[in-house]
């Protein structure tokens, strides 16, 4: 007889008190906005030199683990913690990051409380561009 213990039998009020545990980064997440080849990609990172020797990892792991945590996790990451948006577009980093934005589900763009614009090159001499919610 197994001992396993299935989070997705929970009631949806307790996994979403684990899913704010869980998501909860008590430092800002850096959202790396990158133009490779026309086609834009982004992930959300602790740090972007925290990483593993594979590269820089994802803060929000439990997306992967199947389609129905995708669904309930993907990008809530957003609602807990405050966000430094890195843009590597030197020319207009305000501009790539509305782009990012115009694809967020209404939901999850009520999510986001605080960004911090900063640029990939000068992420170190950080001078943050501050976006206001108007």
């Amino acid at each position: 007889m197994s001992n396993a213990f299935n989070l997705l039998q929970l009631p949806p009020e307790l996994r979403n008190t684990i899913y704010e545990m869980a998501l909860t980064f008590d430092k800002s997440l850096h959202l790396l906005l990158d133009v490779i080849s026309g086609s834009k990609w982004s992930r959300l990172l602790t740090h972007p030199h925290i990483s593993s020797r594979l590269g820089p990892t994802e803060f929000n792991q439990l997306k992967y683990v199947n389609k129905q945590l995708y669904s309930e996790v993907a990008l809530l990451e957003l609602k807990f913690s405050d966000l430094v948006a890195i843009i590597s577009d030197d020319n207009h980093p305000a501009e790539v990051f509305m782009q990012w934005l115009s694809v967020l589900h209404p939901r999850k763009l009520a999510w986001i409380k605080t960004v911090t614009l900063a640029n990939y090159s000068t992420l170190y001499k950080l001078v943050p561009q501050r976006l206001s919610p108007d």
